[in-house]
């Protein structure tokens, strides 16, 4: 069969781009620092990180944090509300 013998529509589309799975992996969604957060909708996390002092974290099923995390560390937990400091910085994940 030559090329002149197939009309379009025939062929199968085949896509050039690759989906890449990357399990554990996160997008940031929102980086709070000097204000407070109340994430809904399409800004609920599934984790966050936290550094420096000065922050007030709620999680999404209740309970309060305003210190002794480790700073870097990844937290794979939903928060309802974020209040950071100038001296603190929350960064939310999804």
């Amino acid at each position: 069969m030559s090329f002149s013998d197939v009309t379009r529509g025939q062929g199968s589309f085949v896509s050039r781009t690759k989906s890449i799975d990357r399990s554990n992996s996160f997008k940031v969604v929102k980086s709070v620092n000097d204000e407070i957060f109340e994430p809904t909708g399409s800004g609920i996390s599934t984790a966050f990180t936290v550094s420096g002092t000065g922050y007030e974290l709620r999680g999404l099923e209740g309970g309060s944090m305003t210190g002794g995390l480790a700073s870097g560390s990844l937290f794979n937990m939903s928060l309802s509300y974020v209040s950071a400091s100038s001296f603190a910085t929350v960064n939310l994940f999804r």
